[in-house]
């Protein structure tokens, strides 16, 4: 009885040349596969992107390098290399984001529009510490997660600070 009865899906990375999508029911078994089209593949990615149903049935993912995609069957994508661990579709059809990857103090946060214009961003550098103290391979904050606030701020894990921030639209940390 305390088991969940629906579905699961996650990102399958075990051949990882040809990862895909795999929804599973309750006793493992594969109800839905999605193979990540080449274009979509990165090959330093072998685990960790988001994937996360959305209201209408879509699934939207996250890989890590190339971008944010929206699918069932092929529906929507933002290419990016910035993107890295986790993306929510908003209410008002955004994608807010999570970005950064290498050595630059890197923008954190992103939200873009279903035409791919990126409508608001965050950058840590004008708010945390100096870049060059902070810097590590995998970039200046290496944030991992970013939710939008029922009052419309932010919240945004900075890792490599060890800290959770909240952000409002002006970009203040409040």
């Amino acid at each position: 009885d305390a088991v969940y009865h629906g579905t699961t899906i996650f990102m399958d990375f075990r051949d990882t040349a040809n990862p895909s999508l795999v929804e599973v029911d309750i006793d493992g078994r594969v109800t839905w596969e999605y193979p990540i089209p080449d274009e979509a593949k990165h090959p330093r990615v072998s685990g960790g992107p988001d994937v996360e149903w959305l209201p209408n049935g879509d699934i939207l993912f996250v890989m890590p390098y190339k971008g944010v995609y929206q699918v069932k069957e092929f529906v929507w994508s933002y290419e990016t290399n910035d993107v890295s661990h986790d993306a929510d579709r908003l209410s008002n059809g955004n994608i807010l984001m999570v970005c950064g990857w290498g050595d630059k103090p890197e923008i954190s946060v992103q939200e873009v529009n279903q035409q791919g214009q990126v409508v608001w961003e965050w950058y840590p550098k004008d708010h945390l510490d100096d870049p060059d103290s902070r810097t590590t391979e995998e970039g200046y904050t290496h944030s991992n997660l970013a939710i939008r606030l029922g009052d419309g701020n932010i919240l945004i894990s900075v890792r490599n600070f060890d800290m959770l921030v909240e952000v409002d639209l002006q970009g203040e940390i409040v």
